[in-house]
């Protein structure tokens, strides 16, 4: 699954082998989502959800729903 941020990075989720951020010339980023550990939690997300007049993106993955405010 993928999301496009406000800032205009991609979210990219995928199975069983976590959740990236790529900025907008596709160059791996840190997440930088605080109480998300990259590293401890290769879950599978599956769906991603956003709406461009909210600084919100909903995700989901195995262990259930995040929101995750772009701010």
């Amino acid at each position: 699954s993928f999301a496009e941020t406000n800032k205009g990075t991609l979210f990219a989720g995928t199975w069983n082998d976590g959740l990236y951020q790529y900025d907008r010339d596709l160059k791996l980023i840190p997440l930088n989502i605080r109480g998300f550990n990259e590293v401890t939690s290769p879950w599978m997300w599956s769906m991603f959800a956003s709406r461009k007049d909210s600084n919100i993106i909903w995700m989901s993955s195995q262990p259930g729903i995040f929101k995750v405010n772009q701010t």
